[in-house]
């Protein structure tokens, strides 16, 4: 329940504007066992909050994955919905370069994945980002 506790205040503070607009509305994590709920939190996160199941975009580092196909998919998917919530599911299993994307959307609010056929310039300000271990 402290978990929900948090997402709430991080919406809260974003509808009153309280929020550094440069950043996500929320980075988490949200560690744990498996089964106690938090794949579950981020999917009637979505469907309260902005309506609908596919107003989820999720990530599974489990399966490894380059950083350069996970980077562009996210990109891609933030494009096309600017307004989600992005589960980064076991996170702790990505890659260290993965991670450093991770980094600059929570630090500086977008992610460019430019190059030959990249997605372009994702604004992820507009996004909660919960990342799951």
């Amino acid at each position: 329940s402290e978990a929900v506790g948090l997402v709430a205040t991080a919406i809260a503070r974003a509808m009153a504007g309280l929020q550094d607009m440069r950043r996500p509305i929320a980075s988490l994590l949200l560690y744990g066992p498996p089964g106690v709920g938090k794949t579950s939190l981020a999917t009637a996160l979505a469907e309260i909050w902005l309506g609908s199941r596919k107003a989820l975009i999720r990530v599974d580092c489990a399966n490894g994955g380059s950083t350069e196909v996970l980077g562009e998919a996210l990109v891609a998917a933030v494009r096309r919905r600017p307004h989600a919530v992005i589960l980064i599911d076991e996170a702790e299993k990505a890659g260290v370069e993965f991670l450093g994307l991770l980094l600059e959307i929570m630090e500086e609010g977008s992610l460019n994945m430019t190059g030959p056929g990249g997605p372009g310039l994702a604004d992820f300000r507009h996004a909660v980002l919960l990342l799951t271990s």
